[in-house]
């Protein structure tokens, strides 16, 4: 992979780099929310949690193959910084379910 693609690849800056994971609405709706939908809340959670996991194997492939491994770095540490973002959101997203509904997840 080259340069010119690994630039294409970056997207825009700060665009959907979580989907709805990113703003915290999931988490937002489980604590705020209507009690009849926070398992919705937490499906979408779920659902965004997973496609950024998806998204973290298809960036850590493709950068694999670059010659030059420095130049994926800052992808890399964006993806871990956005990893470490959801892991904190999904369990602020858990403990809404616990105490609002008695929901006690993995």
């Amino acid at each position: 992979m080259g340069a010119g693609t690994l630039h294409g690849r970056q997207g825009s800056p700060g665009g959907g780099r979580l989907g709805g994971l990113g703003d915290g609405a999931g988490g937002e709706a489980a604590a705020l929310g209507n009690l009849n939908a926070i398992s919705d809340a937490g499906s979408a959670v779920a659902l965004s949690r997973a496609a950024l996991t998806a998204a973290g194997y298809n960036v850590r492939i493709n950068l694999s193959g670059i010659g030059n491994p420095e130049m994926g770095q800052p992808l890399l540490d964006e993806l871990a910084g956005l990893e470490t973002h959801a892991a904190e959101l999904e369990t602020q997203l858990k403990q809404s379910m616990k105490e609002r509904a008695n929901l006690v997840l993995p």
